[in-house]
């Protein structure tokens, strides 16, 4: 019989860091009808790059006891969260890159990515979250303003990007980027209908190189 149960680990109490947790308790709870919510307590930062690969993390729910959880100071200019060939925990936390990183959420090889309402990413270095590889990501309703913090860049940085993948973003946020706001790109799909992306560095809302953005009712003013 599948045994249906709910089970909570608290970071850094009962492991050490996010990466830790999800490695062992993915190999303990592989089978079975198992949701883990993991509990960013209040104060922990992110030190290091965490991957999810090859896998269904869905089980997994990702939340924190504080309004916020940032990068340690000396977090590498890497990418926070990669997500290859797998499905995602689901996200219900908003975090803080504080210009460290790379992207917030590198989404590639088909994976799908999903992150619930009033959460999401900012201040990330380069992009908010980054969709390729006919990955997919359910980010309705989400935070994704003041990212690209290094600057106005030739390299297109992006508080939300569908390079080539699509992303559900209705509702969102992507205000106050250093470059765009939300784009679509290389055949990339984006639904960003009654979404805001304002004040950005460039341009608010943008499609370009058979990208596709279905914008209706958005903002992209200043």
């Amino acid at each position: 019989d599948k045994i249906t149960e709910n089970l909570t680990f608290r970071i850094p109490t009962d492991y050490p860091n996010l990466q830790d947790a999800v490695n062992q308790l993915y190999e303990q709870y592989s089978s079975g009808n198992y949701t883990i919510e993991l509990v960013l307590e209040l104060g922990y930062k992110i030190t290091s790059p965490i991957v999810f690969q090859n896998g269904d993390y869905s089980h997994f729910r990702i939340i924190s006891e504080g309004v916020t959880v940032e990068l340690d100071t000396l977090f590498p200019k890497e990418d926070v969260f990669t997500i290859k060939n797998c499905r995602s925990p689901i996200f219900s936390v908003l975090f803080d890159g504080k210009g460290l990183c790379r992207s917030g959420f590198m989404v590639d090889e088909g994976s799908i990515l999903k992150i619930e309402q009033g959460y999401g990413f900012t201040y990330a270095g380069e992009y908010g979250v980054f969709v390729r590889g006919a990955s997919s990501a359910y980010i309705e309703n989400t935070v994704f303003t003041n990212n690209s913090q290094d600057g106005n860049s030739s390299s297109g940085y992006s508080g939300i990007l569908a390079w080539g993948g699509q992303i559900f973003a209705e509702g969102a946020d992507a205000s106050n980027s250093g470059t765009y706001g939300a784009q679509a790109a290389a055949g990339g799909f984006l639904s960003f209908r009654d979404g805001k992306a304002n004040s950005c560095a460039r341009h608010g809302i943008r499609a370009t190189n058979a990208g596709t953005v279905d914008a209706r009712n958005a903002q992209a003013n200043n």
